[in-house]
């Protein structure tokens, strides 16, 4: 009797350490996939912020630049109309005899969604010897953007980045994006740079970030078109427009497969295009330019952006991101 009590003892034990440690692996696997999901968002979600941040420190460049006739010089579409200087900034051109002007901001931007501190310095070529500028509107002219703590948070959820470093622009073929109500060529601007890139104020999120993109802008019925294609090859990967290291310190490289196409009508939200997160958690798509539902618009303005990757299981996993 006694040794049917202790094996029944035993069996009970065994049964609850059995649970208790199937339990627990449920509950670390859980854990588990939902780390993996809000790292896949995240990483998707960073990199489409960046994207955006970065043209709308392109537009807010080239207004300045419409600001400064020692910057644009002779502009070949000769239409300059209204102001062109960002909201909350203030321009110091003491040096611009020498190509450079200083920018810091300190306010919302003039759309009223993002809240931006710092500054940012402008540099055209400059030759001491013959004293001479080379301005923007000329093909071929380098223009060097030194970020100096420069923050844009977003008033809606408080995302933000803090960019250090530089990028260089260059204007290919020449030209202005200014107010004409068409161009008669598209002007086409490459961007490349390397950015420490600071995630939400946190020092300990400090990243190396670089850009290599090639910005083409068309114009007609005063209707821009803006369109985004990856020039750089790396880790294997061509049409890269992005590479560094993710806020949770993994090794990134961002392709642009499907030219990412933005329009003035929808506010510079990209209406289509596709890109790929390669060293991510998973390797990520970012489709731009979906309804609600996350399909790709036919008509209209978009609603945002949609995430697609496959998890370890091997079941695809889909987030649909507003922009």
């Amino acid at each position: 009797m006694m040794d049917t009590k202790r094996r029944l003892l035993n069996v009970a034990f065994a049964a609850a350490i059995t649970g208790l440690i199937f339990t627990g692996c449920k509950k670390e696997m859980t854990t588990t996939a939902t780390d993996e999901m809000s790292e896949q968002v995240t990483s998707g979600s960073d990199e489409a912020r960046f994207t955006a941040v970065s043209d709308e420190i392109m537009n807010d460049v080239n207004a300045i630049v419409l600001s400064n006739t020692k910057f644009r010089k002779i502009n070949p579409q000769w239409i300059l109309l209204g102001l062109h200087t960002p909201c909350n900034a203030v321009i110091d051109s003491s040096k611009q005899d020498v190509g450079l002007l200083s920018v810091t901001f300190n306010g919302n931007d003039c759309a009223g969604k993002r809240f931006r501190t710092g500054t940012i310095i402008l540099q055209l070529p400059y030759n001491k010897l013959t004293k001479v500028v080379t301005p923007w509107s000329v093909a071929g002219c380098k223009m060097v953007i030194t970020f100096k703590d420069f923050n844009i948070r977003r008033l809606d959820d408080g995302k933000q980045f803090t960019f250090n470093g530089s990028e260089t622009y260059l204007n290919v073929n020449g030209g202005l994006i200014d107010d004409s109500p068409a161009f008669d060529v598209p002007i086409v601007h490459r961007i490349t740079g390397k950015l420490q890139l600071t995630f939400d104020m946190s020092l300990a999120l400090t990243r190396t970030w670089n850009i290599d993109r090639t910005m083409t802008t068309e114009r007609d019925g005063n209707m821009t078109r803006v369109t985004a294609t990856g020039n750089a090859t790396i880790n294997g990967y061509s049409n890269v427009c992005a590479w560094g290291v993710t806020r949770q310190g993994n090794a990134f490289t961002s392709t642009i497969d499907a030219p990412v196409t933005s329009v003035s009508t929808c506010s510079y939200n990209a209406i289509k295009g596709l890109k790929t997160i390669h060293g991510a958690y998973r390797e990520l798509s970012i489709t731009y330019g979906v309804d609600e539902r996350g399909f790709p618009i036919t008509s209209g303005c978009p609603y945002g952006y949609r995430l697609d990757w496959t998890d370890r299981n091997g079941n695809a996993q889909r987030v649909i991101k507003s922009y």
